[in-house]
């Protein structure tokens, strides 16, 4: 779902994080906002403002280059309160924080790798 911010300038960008559009973070800052076993670290990268203001552009660049916006006019638009409100649409928005799927659906199976049946279980417990 996508989530919305309001920069200095009045702009409104979306926030919407997908595998494109991680991988376009990827590329443009070299920050994977989808490892899940590094949260801590976006967790950390995330209350950098800098390393923030970079992530978000990458996300909303296809909107900036189609309304001319340069990255360096986007970050100059970056501060106080819209730092708060883009922190809170980047968390709404990111799946690697979203609920988790129950117990027992296959994502959680894989993840675990146990317990879940099928010929990939680990555990030796009786279901």
């Amino acid at each position: 779902m996508a989530q919305q911010f309001t920069d200095a300038d009045g702009r409104t960008w979306e926030v919407h994080v997908d595998i494109p559009t991680a991988q376009r973070i990827r590329r443009l800052t070299e920050h994977n906002v989808l490892d899940a076993d590094g949260k801590q670290g976006i967790i950390s990268t995330v209350d950098d403002p800098l390393a923030l203001a970079e992530i978000l552009y990458a996300i909303i660049k296809p909107t900036a280059d189609e309304q001319g916006i340069a990255a360096e006019t986007f970050y100059a638009a970056f501060h106080g309160e819209v730092v708060t409100e883009a922190k809170a649409a980047f968390w709404e928005a990111s799946p690697l924080f979203s609920p988790r799927p129950a117990a027992g659906s296959s994502w959680s199976c894989a993840r675990r790798r146990s317990g879940c049946g099928g010929p990939w279980r680990t555990s030796s417990r009786a279901r």
